[in-house]
């Protein structure tokens, strides 16, 4: 029994059923989504280099939390809500938003401070460094946090 091909199997397994919006797909094109909705699978799936990489990516951010977190520990300035989920429902919408912000933050004033932690590679990670600018879908997710979460 090889033990990477036992890794590539758990890879590939799909990981969530779709039971509402995403504010990751705003930018993502409407036949994209419609598709997604039907359970149609993609005609060009990621292959597991890709899977790796977001894995990776989803690695580093819980790194990332949890070192927040712990710093969090060591200062009574504010509290830390961790990888909170929040269901949404909007008029006109048969399904909810379903959001998790990585770290919602309450300062000692009260107020609420909520952080997406973006981890990039590749191609994606240099064009920022490039335009110094941030992605519009990742501007998006966030503005989709403020106006449901305000």
């Amino acid at each position: 029994m090889n033990i990477l091909n036992i890794l590539d199997n758990a890879m590939e397994q799909k990981t969530r059923e779709r039971t509402g919006h995403w504010a990751s797909d705003l930018s993502s094109c409407m036949r994209q989504k419609y598709y997604a909705w039907l359970g149609v699978e993609p005609s060009n799936p990621r292959d597991i280099s890709s899977l790796y990489t977001f894995a990776l990516g989803n690695a580093t951010e819980d790194f990332v939390r949890q070192k927040i977190i712990d710093y969090a520990y060591t200062c009574n300035d504010f509290t830390i809500l961790n990888k909170k989920k929040h269901t949404l429902y909007n008029e006109g919408l048969e399904k909810p938003f379903r959001i998790e912000t990585d770290i919602e933050i309450i300062d000692s004033k009260g107020n609420k401070h909520i952080y997406e932690i973006k981890s990039g590679y590749g191609r994606k990670i240099t064009e920022i460094k490039q335009t110094n600018e941030i992605p519009e879908n990742y501007m998006l997710q966030l503005c989709l946090y403020l106006y449901l979460l305000n």
